[in-house]
């Protein structure tokens, strides 16, 4: 059993007189959908099920032209959506790109576990494409007007080109490149459910636990991985170096985070809770699942500078994890998927419900006076953008904060190309904030007084700030008190003490860095 998948966009049809696009509704892109081979003898399939329009040309069609492959800039230019959502499994790393065609299933041939198999081609390390235009001229004797164009592909040819395909060894290749398809279980393997409590009140996650269902064995893995300083270049870093826990999983004291060769990020470490809840990542919504977004982190060469295939590799020499593996996903397959999904099912767990205010609305307890005078100031001032649970309602805005010259860092704007998005970045989650500062999508406040201060004289409106900042927002001093004072009701110290978040023995409390 075969499935093979290709990337097909910027078809054309054409005469003497006009050229007209042939598009898929959506995205002027044509990709498959993929399809299944249930006989792999069987040389041609058709790769696109979708409604394929072409439109009404005057003339008959002399020329059909398309491009298959992945054009280069989709990977400089964060990621995409419909097809080549990474989700759609058409996408590697951060340093490797994007895939133009793959072709995944079984064979005897293979040695792997379940005669698993996996071939990809593609890729990126340059600024090189790797598409291939196609054009076909159509003879006098075969011009004719289409209502529908079907493409096809002979997947035999891929045994019997200039470089021989052997799935005996492209097999060992799998735990590379393998992202797209399911877990693999092996015999009568057993894990033990880790159950997931949504907080009384609160919506509903957003993330798919059918699709990487929580268990105590994945969840400790993901804790191993999460720590793990192997995971970046120089073995010096690991996501919890920027993701503190007694910082609620963000960065106590530094406005950048530090990366791979004492280089620096361009913004401020955010703090890691309540991410089941959460649809897109990074400041500007740049990643758009939990499962991916560990890949940017890991490969950013100003973060941790590694590849994920080097990952693997270390990986898999180390007895321990091949066991852990083997517990969470039934055999010691070391892969990018399950590694991912392993720090998904730890960073899910990490869920902020138990502050002083948490224990209000349950009545477990009362606020003191500032503190309710706070949180009324708060539900007239602040609660438009930091909603309730979560204390941000997920959304990007433009506050009014000035670009940064060195870092000349455009938010949301930069994913959408959107001028609209200029300077637009998420709102960040209010829970914790006593302990996640410096604040911003840079760090740039480095207290609670210096964000009062912005909102209320430091402001710069354009064009994109936010249509409830464009009058500044007025807070005397004796409701910023208040609102301070209801702010660190927010602060959830059981939160930033489990220990079930933390490997035996390690050390937790603030460590001052010097700079």
């Amino acid at each position: 059993m075969v499935e093979g998948r290709w990337h097909v966009e910027n078809s054309t049809i054409a005469n003497d007189e006009e050229k007209a696009l042939i598009t898929d509704k959506l995205n002027n892109r044509i990709t498959a959908d993929g399809f299944l081979l249930v006989k792999s003898q069987e040389a041609r399939t058709q790769i696109s099920n979708k409604a394929i329009v072409v439109q009404k040309m005057n003339e008959l069609i002399t020329t059909i032209e398309f491009t298959i492959g992945v054009n280069s800039s989709y990977n400089v230019n964060g990621v995409q959506t419909d097809d080549l959502d990474p989700m759609k499994g058409m996408f590697w790393t951060w340093n490797t790109g994007y895939i133009y065609a793959k072709l995944e299933g079984q064979s005897d041939s293979s040695h792997a576990p379940s005669n698993y198999f996996s071939y990809h081609v593609g890729g990126y390390k340059t600024n090189e494409n790797a598409l291939r235009k196609v054009l076909l001229n159509l003879p006098a004797n075969n011009q004719k007007t289409l209502s529908t164009i079907v493409i096809e592909a002979d997947i035999l040819k891929w045994f019997d080109a200039a470089y021989d395909i052997k799935i005996s060894v492209i097999a060992a290749l799998l735990c590379f490149t393998i992202i797209g398809a399911g877990f693999i279980t092996i015999g009568k393997h057993r894990t033990t459910p880790l159950k997931f409590i949504v907080p009384k009140g609160w919506p509903k996650p957003v993330y798919n636990f059918k699709e990487n269902p929580l268990t105590v064995e994945g969840f400790d893995l993901g804790k191993k991985l999460f720590y793990d300083e192997r995971l970046s270049k120089d073995s010096s870093i690991s996501c919890a170096s920027c993701h503190q826990q007694f910082a609620a999983f963000a960065t106590f004291d530094h406005n950048l985070s530090h990366g791979y060769n004492n280089s620096f990020t361009t913004r401020n470490a955010p703090a890691l809770q309540n991410l089941a809840w959460q649809k897109d990542f990074m400041a500007d919504g740049g990643i758009n699942h939990l499962d991916v977004q560990p890949l940017a982190p890991i490969t950013a060469p100003n973060e941790m500078a590694e590849t994920i295939e080097k990952i693997i590799t270390k990986l898999k020499k180390d007895s321990v994890y091949r066991a852990m593996y083997k517990a969470a996903f039934g055999d010691e397959t070391i892969n990018t998927q399950r590694t991912m999904k392993a720090l998904s099912q730890f960073m899910l767990m990490l869920i902020s419900s138990n502050s002083k205010y948490d224990k209000v609305k349950r009545g477990e307890d009362s606020f003191n006076l500032p503190q309710r005078l706070g949180y009324e100031i708060f539900q007239q001032k602040c609660i438009s953008c930091h909603k309730e649970p979560f204390f941000t309602d997920f959304s990007f805005r433009n506050t009014g904060m000035p670009v940064d010259k060195t870092l000349n860092d455009i938010g949301r704007m930069k994913i959408t190309q959107n001028n609209s998005d200029s300077l637009k970045f998420r709102v960040p989650s209010l829970r914790n904030v006593d302990v996640t500062m410096p604040y911003g999508h840079d760090g740039r406040f480095f207290s609670l007084s210096n964000v009062f201060e912005h909102y209320r004289n430091k402001m710069q409106p354009i064009a994109t700030t936010d249509s409830l900042l464009k009058n500044k927002l007025y807070l005397s001093n004796f409701q910023i008190g208040q609102l301070t004072a209801f702010l660190y009701t927010l602060t959830d110290t059981s939160f930033l003490k489990d220990k079930r978040f933390a490997p035996s023995g390690f050390y937790t409390t603030p460590f001052i860095h010097n700079h």
